[in-house]
């Protein structure tokens, strides 16, 4: 997002070894010189970044740090008047505006595996998805049940719906789903979309790593991304709006939803005053938190009640519970893990 404010820094250059851990919360808008490697982080340590401030936050694009890579080499180049204080006080007056449920808007491209649902040449999303690796989106089965692939196109790289904002459209040539799924209320909500060609990652784009198996996240603090209404009787978001919100344990979740929860299920929100979730729309968005300085894909929205009620939390789709399932039905295709 961007901030009206024209505060900027005085011209400085410095070069420095830092991490993606480090450098979340640094001004700026990280862009990777052209002789810079690519994604493979595993196999090179060191990288060649350029940044150059905007006012407002920024995190090194997530596309570039999968699997972890540290011992980054940087040069952050600062143009214009004004202080870094002013800087970062007029990007966080700009990051507070109220958004869905008690959410923020999120800066562009913030979360680059972010998916949207659409018609054939439709521009505005019916339900959200992650991209998991070069050729497919992860989503919720209860978006895509009884729907060809024909009928459904996905658009990555989108902030801005219905607004040509530089987002990417793919045709949907397969749609698998859960073979458990019946329905969401039942769990195993989860549908795969195999994309019509492989997924170019950049700036804009970039897949979110799978969890590790026989984690329950319990106690960590995720966030829901989507584009759904920002609330129960109000309109749908125009642009991707983001919230945190605390996961439960399964007993917690159980004892508010009763034998609805099953253990493909898991829960987070549920704040006792209430005002903050995701809703209708979200459906199928992704739910992440922060693993060893990398995003992780913990849960997909799922089913609730509409929207953000005191003591109530929102329902996802566990993905620990479908790891096997999606790694044998992506084999043409190298995940993030």
């Amino acid at each position: 997002m961007q901030s009206t404010a024209s505060v900027m820094l005085s011209s400085i250059h410095v070069s420095a070894d830092v991490t993606r851990a480090n450098t979340s919360g640094m001004l700026g808008t990280w862009i990777w010189e052209a002789d810079a490697p690519a994604v493979q982080c595993a196999a090179v340590s060191t990288y060649r970044l350029l940044m150059t401030l905007s006012p407002q936050k920024v995190r090194v694009p997530p596309g570039r740090t999968r699997p972890a890579c540290h011992g980054y080499s940087l040069t952050q180049s600062y143009y214009g008047e004004g202080t870094a204080e002013q800087a970062e006080s007029a990007s966080k007056a700009a990051n507070r505006r109220s958004r869905v449920v008690g959410g923020t808007e999120t800066d562009v491209n913030e979360y680059p595996w972010q998916a949207g649902l659409v018609r054939p040449g439709g521009t505005r999303t019916f339900c959200g998805g992650s991209v998991i690796n070069s050729r497919y989106v992860l989503t919720a089965a209860h978006c895509t049940a009884g729907a060809s692939a024909s009928q459904i196109q996905v658009l990555l790289g989108d902030h801005r719906i219905s607004v040509p904002d530089g987002e990417t459209r793919y045709p949907v040539v397969q749609i698998l789903q859960h073979p458990q799924f019946v329905s969401a209320s039942t769990g195993y909500d989860f549908s795969l979309l195999r994309l019509d060609r492989t997924i170019v990652y950049d700036s804009r784009v970039a897949p979110v790593c799978l969890p590790q198996a026989g984690q329950t996240y319990a106690g960590v603090t995720a966030v829901a991304t989507g584009f759904g209404r920002v609330g129960a009787n109000m309109p749908q978001a125009d642009m991707l709006l983001e919230v945190e919100l605390p996961v439960l344990t399964q007993t917690r979740c159980t004892q508010i939803w009763g034998s609805l929860v099953r253990e493909s299920m898991i829960c987070a929100g549920g704040l006792p005053s209430g005002g903050k979730g995701v809703c209708n729309g979200d459906s199928g968005g992704p739910l992440v938190t922060s693993v060893s300085d990398r995003y992780t894909l913990i849960g997909l929205t799922s089913l609730g009640s509409p929207c953000a009620n005191p003591n109530t939390p929102d329902v996802f789709a566990r993905v620990t519970s479908a790891l096997t399932w999606i790694e044998e039905s992506t084999t043409d295709a190298v995940l993030c893990i």
